[in-house]
């Protein structure tokens, strides 16, 4: 099983529940590679890498190789499906652009390749929402183009992973 995370993982993570300084385990699962096989894509680690902050250096230490080229044939072929499939939908123009000029639409076409030759489902903590027109989800993508998704909570209850206290 493979999970390709979105940024929001991360940003949530450092922003609230599981700070460096609060919750050292969970960068360390990060860091582990957990069960399953955690990845992202590079245009989430150039999105975090913009940050000045603790992430940033946190993620500057992830190899290289766990945040996945992009640049393969399958995934440009899926990022031009969801591009077409995008500008048929009831999405305002400034939420189109938007939403193509980050790395939600790369991760989604990245989980659509991955998911032709394993199992693969994104971690994110966006929730569905079919009715927006000012906003593209990303579980609403997977929901389109048949990926799994669950938020980090889920993950973790999955796999029985437990930060203790010490």
């Amino acid at each position: 099983m493979i999970y390709l995370l979105d940024a929001n993982v991360f940003i949530e993570a450092k922003n609230r529940y599981y700070r460096f300084s609060i919750c050292p385990g969970f960068w360390d699962w990060l860091e582990s590679d957990g069960p399953g096989k955690l990845l992202s894509i590079r245009p989430v680690r150039e999105e975090l890498l913009a940050g000045k902050d603790d992430l940033k250096d946190f993620i500057e230490t992830i190899p290289l190789a766990r945040f996945a080229d992009i640049t393969e044939p399958e995934t440009q072929s899926h990022f031009a499906e969801i591009v077409a499939w995008i500008d048929q939908q009831h999405y305002t123009d400034a939420a189109k652009v938007k939403f193509l000029s980050g790395a939600d639409p790369w991760l989604v076409a990245h989980a659509i390749s991955l998911n032709e030759v394993d199992d693969c489902t994104v971690v994110t903590h966006e929730q569905s929402d079919l009715l927006s027109k000012r906003r593209i989800f990303i579980p609403d993508m997977c929901n389109r183009f048949d990926i799994k998704y669950c938020d980090t909570f889920d993950y973790l209850e999955y796999y029985n992973v437990a930060f203790k206290y010490k």
